[in-house]
């Protein structure tokens, strides 16, 4: 019943008259086995009636997905499936919502994409960490880290990256550091990295 209603909602949300169909442009997103793999504009033609009701999101690069809505009964593109909010996004699921293995969500073209910020945030993130260890090796002075931090404090980045993530991170850019040092040398790694540093620094 929760699903049905939900359904409701959105159709309500979004002005259409049940038991009719209408079209809207949004921000929709496919991901398999937790990435995504295809994001961008598309186009949501929804239909309702007294049974349940229907989308069918077709992407600008000609991906489509449909989905089936029969009380509580969910299906995307044929196979069993589940619906989910994730962050500002509605999704739809195909197979076990316990692994979340394929699934679309959908956001007004309006709503910032979190994704995508979030995406910025974990760049900035690394980014920050690896130009802090090269200020600590090499004894860069440009406060490069110190401004990526300002820009990762800016862009509400605390409120979207996750302390697990920050963990994997950090472990990820110790190793991916420790392999180019150990491969260079401590001169070449620094002098390597100096220019693309500095550019960062006087940007």
């Amino acid at each position: 019943m929760h699903i049905f209603i939900s359904f409701v909602f959105l159709i309500a949300y979004t002005g259409l008259v049940f038991g009719g169909c209408g079209e809207q442009e949004q921000i929709c997103s496919r991901y398999i086995n937790g990435k995504m793999i295809n994001q961008g504009n598309c186009k949501v033609v929804e239909c309702a009636n007294s049974s349940g009701g229907m989308q069918e999101w077709t992407w600008e690069n000609g991906d489509s997905v449909t989905i089936d809505v029969r009380g509580e009964k969910i299906t995307v593109n044929g196979k069993v499936g589940y619906s989910f909010n994730k962050a500002e996004m509605f999704c739809y699921g195909i197979g076990d919502q316990s692994k979340k293995m394929e699934y679309v969500c959908s956001s007004d073209r309006e709503q910032e994409n979190l994704e995508s910020k979030k995406e910025a945030c974990a760049k900035l993130l690394g980014a920050g960490m690896y130009n802090g260890i090269l200020e600590d090796i090499c004894g860069f002075n440009g406060g490069v880290k110190e401004k990526l931090k300002k820009m990762y404090a800016a862009g509400n980045c605390n409120n979207l990256i996750t302390q697990d993530e920050i963990k994997q991170t950090s472990k990820d850019v110790l190793e991916d550091t420790r392999a180019r040092y150990k491969a260079l040398g401590e001169e070449p790694f620094c002098k390597r990295n100096k220019k693309a540093y500095y550019d960062l620094a006087n940007h």
